[in-house]
């Protein structure tokens, strides 16, 4: 299995007894904070933090390199596209297409927004269980009840979203493994041939939807209905400790927006 977002770390850290509703509330505040900034000195901070609960959560060097290697491609590819389409000062001419500093600026700017989204979002899914992350959001967003928007149903839709992203990663190393023991080449410039793509995405599309209607009817054998107001069995209590602690997380990223 590859471990990425949508993953649940067992664990007893800090960070996993923290209660996921002002769990989701501070990734929340962070990311409200990296699209209001465009401070390179708020980004290193706000990574810091970032490393910091990965540290907590005794996440291994394994890990974290595995997560770049993920995700680092498109990291690569925000910079190059501003790169080569933000116009500007140019340093460097390649085949007649002028390289500006403001686009290597922009890239790194967007470039470092994503991975602090990657990484906080990896960090809730990684501490929190599905189960709970449907309930947070259930209580953060229960106001709109009011509004008859079914809002248990809706917080139950995310949290199933972000468990079948794992779930993506394991059927396409599945499927590429299977294509290549039939003979077809996956190297690296050959992954994106149509042929290989075409080899590649429609087993994927097909297990996917297996699984969403094998979703289905296990809700349906539970007796879920849509709509029909859920109770916990456990009534979970917010600590003065987790509200000192969710108070310190404000509070960085109001002296970031307000200092930097």
């Amino acid at each position: 299995m590859i471990f990425t977002i949508g993953n649940y770390l067992p664990g007893n850290s800090a960070l996993h007894r923290f209660d996921p509703r002002l769990k989701l509330l501070s990734i929340i505040s962070i990311t409200i904070v990296v699209l209001a900034v465009t401070s390179f000195k708020a980004y290193g901070i706000l990574i810091l933090l970032l490393v910091w609960g990965m540290i907590a959560i005794r996440t291994s060097i394994r890990l974290l390199i595995m997560q770049m290697k993920i995700w680092g491609w498109l990291f690569l590819l925000t910079v190059l596209l501003h790169l080569l389409f933000t116009k500007g000062t140019v340093f460097l001419n390649v085949m007649g297409i002028g390289l500006t500093y403001e686009g290597l600026e922009r890239g790194f700017i967007f470039g470092l927004r994503f991975v602090i989204f990657i990484f906080s979002a990896f960090l809730l899914t990684a501490t929190t269980t599905p189960f709970d992350l449907a309930r947070a959001i259930s209580s953060l967003i229960s106001p709109l009840r009011w509004i008859k928007i079914p809002v248990d149903d809706l917080a139950m839709v995310i949290s199933i979203a972000f468990r079948f992203i794992p779930v993506i990663f394991d059927e396409a190393i599945a499927i590429k493994l299977a294509q290549e023991a039939r003979g077809l080449d996956f190297s690296r410039y050959n992954v994106f041939k149509p042929k290989r793509l075409v080899s590649l995405l429609i087993p994927l599309f097909y297990s996917v939807f297996r699984k969403a209607d094998d979703l289905t009817e296990a809700l349906i054998s539970r007796h879920y209905r849509p709509g029909v107001k859920r109770t916990s069995i456990y009534a979970r209590s917010i600590s003065v400790l987790e509200i000192a602690t969710f108070i310190f997380i404000i509070s960085i990223c109001l002296s970031i927006v307000i200092l930097l």
